[in-house]
């Protein structure tokens, strides 16, 4: 009877045992076949004229769907930070180096993927190469002016007395106001377009460009922006002497400066848009700053959809926006 009971003992706890040796090695051999990522391949270019470049990662581990693959990637830096599979990258001209590491649901990391990349300055025009689609007018100008401790790349388009300064909204770039330039400029105004010094445009690159249009010619001057580019024209009023005839602020953020500056600046004209299911602004922020509005020569005008920013002149309402500008903007030349 002894013997029977220590052998059923030690039956009970070798059954457990062996389950739990059963199961990790399981466990071991599902972590052993999911295994490292492989070593990212990168499609983009290497050399290059565009200075806002694309860049594709790609890799690949055993039992592992490719979108449950994660990305660390930098440019010009040993440390990596979260990023897509695909990353639009804003360098200046010269050489650069994209650092590139995958990362599977279990932590495993791949190797580095080193790219070496070289943004060549463009024999042309450089707008040419990079915005043949919508594409701008030709004929423009470009100019490097200074502001805010460093050189800014721009675009000036068009002849006349008057003009207007538009500024790029975040993380956007010199192509965005593509559509609408043309349009302006058929208006008979002059127009600078320009590459903001950082992702966020500030208000300091607005009245340096307005000084390049007053330079140019230009007395009637306004100055315009879309999402924080508008924020940027708006913030830059107070900064441009003479002051500017108007502002055209497009998909903004109400600030307390910008609504303190609108609500004692009442000289100006000011005309809002925005889409009424604009997911990245709230309606109620460009209607606050209507209200804040103390000139009597201000308007709101609202267009259903949900595009943000420049998204407005390659929406469904695109030729009533870019129509709305304009006319707005030739009603006040006089």
């Amino acid at each position: 009877m002894e013997r029977a009971t220590r052998g059923t003992l030690a039956h009970k706890i070798r059954t457990p045992l062996l389950l739990a040796v059963l199961v990790f090695g399981v466990v071991a051999i599902g972590a052993s076949a999911a295994g490292a990522p492989s070593r990212p391949t990168v499609s983009g270019p290497r050399t290059t004229t565009d200075t806002t470049p694309t860049y594709r990662f790609h890799s690949k581990a055993r039992g592992v769907a490719a979108a449950k693959i994660s990305y660390r990637c930098s440019f010009d830096s040993a440390k990596l930070r979260k990023c897509k599979a695909k990353v639009t990258a804003k360098l200046k001209l010269g050489k650069h180096v994209l650092r590139v590491r995958a990362v599977a649901p279990n932590k495993t990391k791949s190797s580095l993927a080193l790219v070496r990349i070289t943004i060549k300055k463009a024999k042309k025009r450089g707008y040419a190469v990079s915005c043949r689609s919508p594409g701008l007018p030709s004929g423009g100008t470009e100019v490097v002016f200074p502001a805010v401790g460093t050189r800014l790349y721009g675009i000036r388009f068009g002849s006349g007395s008057a003009g207007i300064v538009l500024a790029q909204q975040y993380q956007g770039n010199i192509c965005n106001w593509a559509p609408a330039v043309r349009s302006l400029v058929a208006s008979g105004l002059q127009v600078l377009i320009y590459e903001a010094s950082t992702s966020s445009p500030v208000a300091e690159e607005v009245a340096a460009g307005a000084g390049v249009l007053r330079k140019a010619g230009v007395t009637t001057l306004f100055v315009g922006g879309a999402s924080m580019g508008a924020v940027a024209a708006l913030e830059s009023i107070p900064l441009i002497s003479p002051r500017p005839h108007g502002l055209v602020f497009l998909s903004g953020y109400s600030t307390e400066s910008g609504l303190d500056i609108v609500a004692h600046e009442t000289s100006l004209a000011y005309l809002y848009l925005i889409a009424v299911g604009d997911g990245v602004v709230p309606v109620p922020d460009t209607l606050q700053l209507m209200n804040t509005t103390a000139s009597s020569d201000k308007k709101l005008v609202e267009y259903p959809g949900t595009e943000h920013g420049v998204a407005l002149f390659s929406g469904p309402y695109s030729s009533q926006v870019k129509n709305e500008i304009g006319t707005w903007l030739v009603a006040r030349l006089s």
